[in-house]
């Protein structure tokens, strides 16, 4: 069984290598595999992002690395030496999960305290290195409460300063922030961001908010049915995805349906089933013949004033406000639905349901993928 090959994306050399999937494979049945031929590396500093739907394997990758999963095949390397046999203690790995895992009868300062304990370091010690990492996450005024006493983004800080206190190796993190308010939780999206760079700590994170994945990254892993399906920059991951699936996946995206036509320097002449030829950018999947999927991000799409510039008529269908933003539903033809993003100060008559619109697009700002219905 093979996956995607991530070892191509990480540059990584010798030095810089922290972590390594080889061919990591896991079935809890023998027959249906939730992870499947995984080939990943990841570098000493670096934030890497698995990101995914439900049951797509990302978790249990994650498990995998921090040892309460058992690879079924393959190795997984920890600077230079095989991991999957070592028992979870022995990995020398700080973890953080969304639930907090905070133990209720002890004060801020004992559970940030506590793996420092179970490494029987000296009280002195003990003592110095939790009033650093509480200072780190802004926590040293609260050090004799309790958990209940904290609301819920000070609790996950203090998860946070436990993974911490005693400086691993790497860092896991899975869905940390997915139990908080939207506001509370892009902030402290910003402050681990901030407090990893600081510390220079290599990170593995798991979760299924792709701006979260976005934003903290340095790479993304973007895992489906098992397999990365693509592993890049978060602006490659939006601007150029690897497949339909990708592109559907992360952030908003049209899908248009239709037939290569032929491709020259890159640029692929499409027929579309709802009727009408546009170009796009070609992938290695679009093949002259064959059915393709075309999609286009909502803001790249623009209403024409030139009737030679424009893709496509159709008609305004419903206009949202958003505050910041509007978005106009536009039919082209055969009831296909186009979805496009302007400012929400623009709410002018053109927008209006009913209102005949061209709209358009250049060629570099959409992509001819592999057919996904």
């Amino acid at each position: 069984m093979r996956g995607y090959d991530g070892t191509s994306d990480a540059a990584c050399n010798g030095t810089d290598l922290q972590v390594s999937f080889k061919d990591v494979c896991k079935s809890y049945d023998g027959d249906n595999w939730v992870v499947k031929g995984l080939n990943l590396d990841i570098k000493k500093g670096e934030f890497v992002s698995f990101l995914g739907p439900s049951g797509s394997g990302k978790t249990t990758t994650l498990m995998m690395l921090a040892g309460f999963e058992s690879p079924s095949e393959g190795d997984i390397i920890l600077d230079g030496s095989p991991i999957q046999n070592l028992p979870p203690e022995k990995r020398d790995m700080g973890v953080v999960f969304q639930n907090y895992a905070l133990f209720p009868h002890l004060t801020v300062e004992e559970n940030i305290a506590y793996p420092l304990k179970m490494r029987k370091v000296s009280k002195e010690k003990i003592q110095q290195q939790v009033a650093e990492v509480m200072r780190l996450v802004q926590l040293d005024k609260m050090g004799k409460r309790k958990p209940s006493e904290l609301s819920g983004g000070q609790q996950q800080r203090v998860a946070l300063a436990r993974a911490l206190v005693f400086e691993p190796k790497l860092v896991l993190m899975d869905e940390p922030l997915g139990a908080l308010d939207k506001r509370l939780r892009e902030d402290l999206q910003l402050e681990i961001k901030h407090i990893c760079n600081r510390l220079n700590l290599t990170v593995v994170y798991v979760t299924h908010d792709q701006g979260e994945a976005l934003t903290m990254s340095d790479r993304v892993a973007v895992f489906n049915d098992g397999v990365i399906q693509q592993l890049a920059t978060p602006e490659e991951i939006y601007q150029r995805p690897a497949n339909t699936f990708v592109a559907t996946f992360v952030g908003e995206n049209n899908k248009l349906h239709g037939v290569v036509q032929d491709v020259t320097n890159g640029i692929a002449e499409i027929r579309l089933n709802s009727g009408g030829a546009i170009k796009a950018r070609a992938s290695l999947h679009a093949r002259k013949g064959e059915q393709c999927t075309v999609v286009v991000r909502p803001e790249k799409i623009s209403i024409c004033t030139d009737v030679s510039e424009c893709a496509m008529e159709g008609v305004v269908r419903e206009s949202v406000f958003y505050g910041d933003e509007l978005r106009v539903h536009v039919e082209i033809g055969n009831g296909c639905l186009l979805v496009l993003r302007t400012s929400g100060d623009e709410r002018s008559e053109s927008y209006q349901p009913g209102a005949s619109i061209k709209v358009g697009w250049r060629p570099e700002d959409c992509e001819a993928l592999d057919y996904l219905p």
